[in-house]
């Protein structure tokens, strides 16, 4: 249809004639003519927009278009439109601070309200629900491309840019509140956003406005500022930064965060002790937690002091048994470990089977995860399913999500037989469950504290209470168990004091190794992660020189070159484990004075035999990890099947419920005293027994679910390609796997200068 007809012919024949020289007859003949076509002005205004005529865009255009020799028409319109649009947006205000749901009283802000308010598409859902108009304005504003990536866009020929709208549905049971990087409303809406090039998750900005607006103008409307203000105050935030974040109306005050930590506190401790009483068996942690007050003060007149306290958690175990809890049975079989015999811990056949298979999957996983030019190989995925599946599994537990609620902190000072009595006594105390009831059942305590010495504590506490009055007092109850991390932590340091050596004497040796990477750590007793990645780089390297020897290649650069098969890397792995773990193969090394080449077997045995821990571990497999001796006695002659089982949970601890991604129930315990005593610590002179005891029990379960990490380490980690490439390097220049004779390493006499100093002299 022609959008320019014959008017002039048209109202020739209208009686009277209009007066077409005046604007305002024209505009209400344009106006009398859409009330008699029935149509709305939306639909004139849609029709004027979004119409493809040509004519009709061209005005449009022109309309649109911001000439220097008149006013820009749409900021004309704007302001006409402006009474209006002042009264929705007053409108839209009042309904979201009158809203309920956006309100929050103190006293009724509990664990399971944040984890509910935060559920994704919560509280966007309640802002677009109250304020459309407002949040489709911003939305416009705030997720309109730039010109970047509209350029991109014309890389990719795209023929339009369109603007990103959010999906109509929140699919809230496939989207977690908090992701792995700690970003708050991920899953449906924050993947979009990313998936439109936002580095920004826009949904989060709008809901900042939206509560920076609504809490400014109404401070009851205050669930977001609450929220925001307890994320940042766990979180290490200064007392300056929040306060400068209220007066600007993003959240609440410091000195309601606090009220508010306290208030969390006493629900976290209220949800732990109805744990305690529920149906479910469940066991207790604790470790200590040493705090040095006033350090900067130690003088002659000593006005330093230290805080010993006590953290501890409750840990459900739904899967348990009654009989797990069964203390009469448990009392008949204590001491029959005296019966065991050297054939109990001698390896069978089948541990060495398992042990070989777990070894050549360690190896295959390392190379395809380390060696150069990995990415380019063929059936790479092929290939980690097939290392994989080497690893032996032994009685492994279904991946399930831990049910962990923190106790809180005491001031008890566990250390000694004396402490542990004191902790066993306000443990009970804090279940309100009475004597009689708490000492009938077994009950597991996890200890830490490098664990023999808790252990020692307990059972010379048990030891010297065994002619007490009841249950209780005679500590009958108490079933200790030795935590998985803390045997791995005394792994790692028995692996440094053993194959640490002399790094001018033994090419091979971890203090070489050490020096060559330049850590500067205490090698007498080692951080756990820095000697784990040591001992990590070291095994690797070694691994990734024998590919080198095998294959020929005399150059770290040509190393990225090799694509092996699967069936060529299966071979090699399997050589490997035979040469580096077999005694006779040792042995030929240690026969001809070969210590550089049988220091490297050691090593790697023992590094591999470390490796298969950790990974039974993060798979929750208590067959592979029970290779203690102590335990496996009393695996063996003092626990029923079902203590057994029960024991094996208690073992391990899964924040996701993710299979591969477990870690051990005392690390969990050791996060926690992490955000007690380093991040949720009071300023100066605030730190106090009391506000530890009072607000400490909050920030360990905040923080799980906020999805705190510890995000600076990151920019601290070296890269393990130029670790890897320099260790190799310098074995291949070394020829540490070539064997060779009469290369003995001698230790020095470390009293050679003591006697020279003495007067006797060496000849």
């Amino acid at each position: 249809m022609d959008v320019d007809p014959d008017w002039a012919t048209l109202l020739s024949q209208v009686t009277p004639a209009p007066a077409l020289d005046n604007p305002q007859i024209k505009c209400q003949l344009v106006f009398s003519l859409l009330i008699f076509f029935g149509l709305s002005i939306q639909e004139f205004l849609v029709f004027l927009f979004e119409s493809t005529l040509p004519k009709v865009r061209h005005r449009a255009g022109l309309f649109m278009g911001n000439h220097p020799s008149h006013e820009f028409a749409p900021q004309r319109i704007f302001k006409a439109w402006h009474p209006c649009m002042e009264e929705i947006a007053l409108l839209e205000s009042d309904k979201v601070i009158n809203d309920t749901r956006l309100k929050v009283r103190l006293k009724d802000c509990t664990l399971e309200f944040i984890r509910n308010i935060l559920d994704p598409g919560r509280l966007p859902g309640i802002f677009q629900e109250d304020a459309p108009y407002s949040w489709d304005f911003l939305t416009v504003f705030t997720t309109s491309p730039n010109e970047y990536r509209k350029k991109q866009a014309r890389k990719t020929s795209k023929s339009k840019v369109k603007t990103p709208t959010e999906p109509d549905e929140w699919d809230e049971a496939s989207a977690g509140s908090v992701d792995d990087d700690g970003d708050l409303f991920v899953g449906e809406t924050g993947g979009f956003w990313k998936d439109m090039g936002f580095a920004r998750n826009a949904t989060f900005a709008l809901v900042f406005v939206f509560s920076i607006m609504a809490f400014t103008r109404n401070t009851g409307t205050n669930v977001f500022p609450m929220i925001l203000g307890l994320f940042l105050e766990i979180g290490g935030t200064s007392s300056r930064i929040l306060s400068t974040l209220s007066y600007a109306g993003a959240c609440v005050s410091i000195t309601t965060i606090e009220r508010l930590k306290k208030t969390l506190s006493e629900d976290a401790v209220a949800h732990a002790v109805s744990l305690i009483n529920g149906p479910d068996l469940f066991y207790l942690i604790f470790d200590n937690i040493n705090i040095f007050l006033r350090k900067s003060q130690q003088r002659l007149f000593n006005k330093n002091s230290m805080i010993h306290a006590t953290n501890a958690a409750v840990i459900g175990l739904p899967d348990a048994v009654r009989a797990a809890e069964d203390l009469a049975a448990k009392q008949r079989l204590r001491g029959k470990r005296a019966a065991a015999t050297g054939s109990d811990i001698i390896p069978t056949d089948e541990d060495e089977q398992k042990m070989f298979s777990s070894f050549v999957g360690i190896v295959m996983t390392l190379i395809i995860a380390y060696c150069p030019g990995k990415d380019g190989w063929e059936n790479r995925d092929e290939m980690l399913k097939a290392a994989e599946d080497m690893m032996a599994s032994d009685r492994p537990l279904p991946p399930k999500k831990s049910d962990a609620r923190p106790i809180g902190v005491f001031d008890v000072n566990e250390g000694s037989k004396k402490g542990i009595i004191q902790m066993l006594k306000s443990l009970q105390n804090f279940s309100g469950v009475d004597e009689e009831r708490w000492s009938s059942k077994a009950r597991i305590i996890v200890h830490l504290v490098g664990d023999w010495l808790t252990s020692s504590n307990i059972r010379g506490a048990r030891r010297d209470r065994m002619d007490d009055v009841n249950k209780m007092e005679r500590l009958d109850y108490v079933e200790e168990l030795s935590a998985l991390w803390h045997f791995a932590l005394n792994a790692t340091h028995m692996i440094m004091r053993l194959h640490f050596g002399d790094s001018v004497l033994d090419p091979g040796s971890l203090a070489k190794h050490k020096g060559l990477l330049n850590r500067t750590w205490d090698a007498e007793k080692p951080n756990y992660a820095d000697a784990k990645a040591l001992i990590r780089h070291s095994l690797i390297a070694r691994i990734l020189y024998e590919v080198m020897l095998k294959k020929d290649i005399k150059r770290w650069a040509d190393l990225a070159k090799w694509k092996p098969t699967l069936a060529e890397l299966k071979e090699f792995a399997q050589d490997f484990v035979v040469n580096f773990t077999e005694a006779q193969n040792i042995q030929r090394a240690k026969n001809i004075n070969d210590d550089y080449y049988a220091h490297s077997q050691y090593f790697v045995r023992d590094a591999l035999i470390f490796c298969v821990y950790e990974h039974g571990v993060a798979f929750t497999d208590a067959g592979i990890v029970l290779r203690c001796i102590e335990i496996l006695l009393q695996w063996k002659y003092e626990l029923t099947p079902e203590m057994q089982a029960m024991k094996e949970q208690a073992w391990f601890f899964s924040r996701f419920g993710v299979r591969g991604r477990t870690i051990a129930s005392d690390m969990y315990l050791e996060q926690n005293n992490f955000w007690v005593k380093r991040v949720n610590i009071a300023k100066g002179s605030g730190v106090t027994i009391k506000y530890i005891i009072e607000k400490g029990s909050a920030p360990p379960q905040i923080c799980a679910h906020f999805g705190f990490a510890d995000r600076a380490r990151r920019h601290k980690e070296v890269d393990v390609a130029q670790d890897l490439r320099l260790l190799a390097e310098t074995m291949l220049h070394a020829r540490l796997h070539v064997l060779t004779a009469n290369r003995p390493v001698y230790m020095p006499l470390k009293s050679y200068l003591g006697l020279g100093a003495l007067g006797g002299g060496l000849e």
